[in-house]
């Protein structure tokens, strides 16, 4: 019942015998897990009982790290507030996903106050410096007073060619 298209000719003429080629696509996608790290993000504050914005954040691109590496997929870290705190390169290496784990954990447990957000600008840079045609994955509340900018930043990645999936924290 299989088309003549998926049959293996040659096989089939060493070994008379018919048999079916399978083909298995492999991807080669870049991902680049964005978070805002303002203060905005420790909402609720000092709460033993629930989660703050930030740790969520933290929790879930861990869980997306761990997926995308067992996928064979390379993953990059960007951590930023006004600044940008950290951008590694994408990797698939078991040591780079254990440094990026290491990052995620240092955000968790050390968190500081009286930080502001400029998720543009970030945006920006992350868009010149990112590899094309990238998945951008964005962590943010979306804290930002300039919503013009921020639409024009993430113009500015889609015309880089770059995939943006925005999880908006709240």
């Amino acid at each position: 019942g299989e088309s003549t298209r998926n049959i293996d000719w040659k096989l089939y003429a060493r070994t008379d015998r018919l048999y079916v080629k399978k083909y298995e696509e492999e991807t080669n996608l870049r991902s680049y897990l964005a978070i805002d790290t303002s203060s905005s993000m420790l909402f609720p504050y000092n709460s033993n009982d629930k989660v703050n914005k930030l740790n969520f954040s933290a929790i879930v691109s861990a869980a997306l790290i761990h997926l995308l590496r067992n996928q064979r997929d390379a993953v990059g870290l960007m951590l930023f507030n006004e600044n940008i705190e950290t951008l590694t390169p994408t990797r698939i290496s078991l040591l780079h996903i254990q440094y990026l784990f290491g990052k995620l954990k240092d955000i968790i447990y050390n968190q500081t106050i009286n930080k502001k957000s400029n998720i543009a600008n970030a945006l920006h840079f992350l868009a010149e410096n990112a590899h094309k045609r990238s998945l951008i994955i964005l962590f943010s509340d979306m804290f930002y007073s300039n919503l013009e900018e921020l639409y024009s930043a993430l113009q500015h990645l889609r015309f880089r060619k770059h995939e943006v999936i925005l999880f908006h924290v709240y």
